[in-house]
């Protein structure tokens, strides 16, 4: 399984994982630490590319941490 460390704002942490949940399999969010916004997109390394384009094409402010979270 593959990951991708994003940083968002927290008020935005919802609209990501039900962008994520229509999008029926490209990936699963989980909160890594809801005060600072880091979440992490599971996905599988067929799906990854989508998934990065995706977050890239999304609304909102998306830092790519990749792995650079403190405490993951």
């Amino acid at each position: 399984m593959d990951r991708i460390y994003v940083r968002i704002n927290p008020k935005d942490i919802v609209f990501v994982d039900r962008i994520f949940e229509a999008s029926e399999g490209l990936g699963i969010v989980s909160t890594c630490n809801g005060q600072t916004g880091d979440i992490v997109v599971y996905c599988t390394p067929d799906t990854r590319e989508a998934a990065m384009e995706m977050l890239k094409n999304l609304p909102i402010p998306v830092e790519f941490t990749e792995g650079q979270v403190e405490g993951i």
